[in-house]
């Protein structure tokens, strides 16, 4: 229908526009105003597409915004616009995508995509003819925005499927168009088809597989390998990468001719395009074919993956304030955002994946294929790259040595005594970087180390002294090197606790954040490895560490919070009741994290779930570990209302903690619980859920422990609890060990509550056995066990079906205690008697292995 707008309206519209561009608080409040009242007329969205469109009249940034807020419009209230406006925009959008101004077509691409998702995609077979018109016909730039419209639709309707979904038919077309649009005359338009076409293998392969073209495209990209401009070639060597990384047989046969290819593109002088031919050599490793394709080519590619390596100029810009001495430097916001504990090399946060980085990962993956074959070419390579003077090429051949490490062990075990004393002496190089290095490298031989004692004693000195280093980038190395050193070395480090200790105190008065994160690792790796011995410098530490605790602005530093409470919890598994001095003082800040933060709100405002986490952990570890002693402050504290909260808060994340929590109370001070139990018992069966898995397993737990503490009184809640049991043993969802721990519920409440269970045996018998054979032997399993016996007795039926399930979950045992193993023998023997002459029939059936088990256990 023609449209004609109100001078006076349109006048409004152009006043917001001119206002939007005021820097003025007041002035944008009232934009903001304006616009709410513009958007009551349903004909708001035909004036602003009447300035997008208006290349005469309006300048360019004025179009662009008006396309900026009619998407907004678009997004938040498509429902409210008129049919033939919506016609409208979908004719016009279309047009614009032919405008001289490219902010305007980048805005008729977005108008178009968003009308799309709000249309649904039968929508888009009416205007994917017009685009792939102005592809064909138009000029460069109209090509190029055309094309990106329907990169962009066909990438958001991808993302929104699901495995399950069916791809829509006119998407399944398009596809093969792109793959034809590869060879279109516009280099834009060649990118984004491979764009589209490598993102859509990489990320929906199994949704299109059936009916995508892959030959197709792969000559394609054959046939582009040698395009003269290096997006199309980077284009291709994604390509490439994609097939390998979905393990695609479409590509053997051209196998040995890619491979040559990536050769010559890893050293490309484009570092994008190496980067990308590097992805290729890891994906590649993973193959199980690798071997055999690759090792003809080894000799020329280990020196290009070594070379490669090397830091790069641009690396070497962006650490150059990080490799002199900054002790005293404080730690940026960078340096200290969250951050995994160290597992390689990786302390550049700044640098994402590099050429170095990929280089460096392939080489540790095809060392595990190729072991002695690589080290027989690497390793002359490595020594050459140790003996030079340019510490990059020395650092390099020290990365190159540490991701050998896992694969060639082995091989290399020969030569390690000669080698190691050569990286020792890296320790002291004048550069940073390769002393940071080595320590990682030396962090990869660990358990060769720790059996030398020359090795072990002058490594351990080296690593300590290096955790003092004047540049905190050593430092961390160091510290992180050394946790790998001391998960290693466990009690051997006894010997050497005291000068291990003077280090991490020293630590403490020098260390910026990042690397105090580490050194609370550090102490808790050293806890876990001597165990009781730790209290010998209990007192030395613990102040030093409680210091951090008790002062630290938790909301401001919650990783360092975090990483203590990690530490302490490993510390108070070591030394056990020698914790208690300091037991009250921990107490009270954790539950002061509790309070603050309000559990059990469930309102909108948000607080720091890591934090309380953290704290209901280290809570759990000081009383599964103290027990009674820590029980008091429980008790004296009113610690209820606080878990009550947790447990019933919207993260399961918090619930989770909590339940472990309720259920150690439960086991330390059930007669203070039993009070609150009515109140708990809700809020623990609605956690017997299998989509909360962790939640769900510890509410089994908590359940456990109620029903050995209250028996019969249990009744009232029997029902509701095997109805969420039943419903969690009849599904395959959920981890295992959920399942285990909810089977050991079943057979328990069984025990206490044997009428109420006794109904659902029949269905649950077989997943209950399955379950509970899995479970080591421990006072829940044999508990569970007496249940499930009591159970079977009362129903004896059940064996005319699933014996053998029983028997198998009989014969799991290591020990079993003497009187269970009395009862499980005679119903075994009761069992035998009634199956008379059918006897031989049933138990010739059972495995060998079981029959052993049996006689050896039961005697049958």
């Amino acid at each position: 229908m023609d449209w004609t707008p109100q001078e006076d309206v349109l006048k409004q519209v152009l006043a917001v526009l001119e206002d939007s561009f005021i820097p003025d608080s007041v002035v944008q409040r009232n934009v903001q105003e304006n616009l709410r009242l513009l958007q009551q007329n349903p004909e708001f969205c035909s004036y602003l597409l009447l300035v997008c469109e208006s290349n005469q009249t309006f300048d360019d940034r004025t179009r662009a915004l008006a396309g900026l807020i009619l998407k907004n419009n678009i997004v938040y209230l498509y429902s409210n616009i008129p049919v033939y406006v919506k016609h409208q925009m979908q004719h016009k959008c279309l047009a614009m995508l032919s405008d001289t101004s490219r902010e305007v077509r980048l805005s008729a691409s977005v108008l178009i995509n968003v009308m799309v998702q709000k249309e649904g995609f039968a929508s888009m077979s009416n205007i994917v003819s017009v685009i792939l018109n102005l592809i064909s016909a138009g000029n460069d730039d109209v090509c190029e925005a055309a094309m990106k419209t329907l990169v962009l639709v066909t990438e958001d309707y991808l993302n929104s499927l699901n495995y399950s979904t069916q791809i829509d038919g006119t998407i399944k077309g398009l596809l093969g168009t792109f793959v034809e649009l590869t060879g279109h005359r516009s280099v834009e338009v060649r990118k984004w088809a491979f764009r589209i076409l490598n993102e859509t293998l990489q990320k929906h392969y199994y949704l299109i597989n059936a009916d995508f073209d892959r030959r197709g495209y792969l000559e394609k990209l054959i046939s582009h390998a040698i395009d003269e401009h290096p997006q199309i070639i980077l284009a291709v060597v994604q390509g490439f990468v994609t097939f390998v990384n979905n393990q695609d047989d479409t590509i053997l046969p051209a196998m040995n001719d890619v491979i040559c290819y990536m050769i010559t593109k890893s050293v490309d002088d484009n570092s994008d395009i190496a980067q990308q031919a590097g992805e290729f050599w890891l994906a590649l490793s993973k193959l199980q074919l690798c071997v055999g394709m690759l090792r003809a080519h080894l000799k020329m590619l280990i020196p290009i993956l070594l070379k490669n390596m090397r830091y790069s100029d641009y690396e070497l810009i962006v650490l150059k304030d990080t490799l002199g001495k900054d002790l005293d430097t404080q730690d940026s916001a960078q340096d200290v955002k969250p951050f995994a504990k160290a597992s390689d090399d990786d302390d550049d946060p700044d640098i994402a994946c590099t050429l170095r980085k990929c280089s460096a990962a392939s080489l540790d993956s095809l060392a595990i294929r190729f072991g002695s074959e690589l080290v027989d070419i690497a390793l002359p390579l490595i020594l050459a790259n140790l003996d030079s003077e340019d510490a990059l090429l020395k650092e390099c051949g020290i990365l190159a040595f540490g991701a050998i490490a896992d694969g060639c062990f082995h091989s290399l075990a020969k030569h390690l005594a000669d080698l190691l004393p050569l990286f020792l002496e890296c320790m002291d190089h004048p550069s940073a970087l390769v002393r940071s290095i080595t320590c990682w490298t030396l962090s990869r031989y660990t358990r060769y180390i720790v059996y030398d004692d020359q090795l072990f004693l002058a490594t351990l000195k080296s690593l300590l002294e290096h955790s003092l280093d004047d540049n905190k980038r050593v430092q961390r190395a160091a510290i992180s090197s050394f946790c790998f050193f001391q998960e290693e070395a466990k009690i051997k480090l006894v010997a050497y606790i005291d000068v291990i200790t003077q280090a991490f105190v020293r630590g403490f008065d020098i260390y910026k954040t990042r690397s105090l994160f580490l050194l609370y690792d550090a102490i808790g790796v050293l806890a876990q490895g001597v165990g009781s011995h730790f209290t010998s410098v209990l007192g030395v530490l613990m102040p030093r560490l409680l210091d951090r605790f008790t002062t630290l602005d938790d909301y401001n530093n919650p990783e360092e919070f975090l990483a203590i409470c990690e530490c302490l919890s490993n510390v108070v598994i070591s030394v056990g009741d020698e914790f208690a001095p300091y037991a009250e003082l921990v107490y009270v800040k954790c539950t002061s994290i509790l309070t603050e933060n309000n559990l059990g709100d469930n309102s909108d405002e948000e607080y720091d779930k890591n934090l309380v986490c953290g704290a209901m952990d280290l809570l759990v570890a000081l009383c599964s570990t103290l027990k009674g002693q820590f029980a008091s402050f429980f008790v004296n504290l009113n610690f209820i209302d606080q878990l009550y909260g947790a447990i019933q808060d919207k993260s399961i994340n918090v619930r989770q903690p909590g339940l472990a929590l309720l259920g150690e109370m439960v086991n330390l001070c059930f007669p203070y619980v039993a009070q609150h139990v009515h109140v708990f018992m809700p809020l623990i069966i609605e956690n017997l859920d299998k989509r909360f898995n962790g939640a769900c397993n510890n509410a089994a737990w908590v359940i456990n422990k109620l029903c050995i503490a209250m028996e019969s009184a249990m009744a009232p809640y029997a029902g509701k609890i095997i109805e969420h049991v039943a419903e969690i043993l009849q599904s395959t969802d959920g981890l295992q060990n959920m399942h285990k721990t909810v089977a050991i519920t079943f057979c328990i409440l069984g025990l206490v509550c044997p009428t109420e269970v006794s109904p659902y045996l029949r269905t649950l018998m077989r997943p209950v056995c399955r379950n509970i054979r899995n479970v080591a032997d421990c006072e829940d399993k044999e508990n569970a066990f007496r249940g499930l016996c009591e159970l079977i007795m009362r129903n004896p039926d059940v064996f005319a079906d699933d014996f053998i399930y029983f028997c198998d979950a009989a014969a799991s045992w290591s020990d079993v205690e003497t009187e269970l193993r009395k009862k499980i023998a005679y119903m075994i023997m009761e069992y035998k008697q009634h199956m008379g002459n059918n006897w031989e029939e049933v138990y010739g059936t059972f495995p060998p292995l079981l029959k052993g088990r049996l006689a050896a256990l039961y005697g049958v």
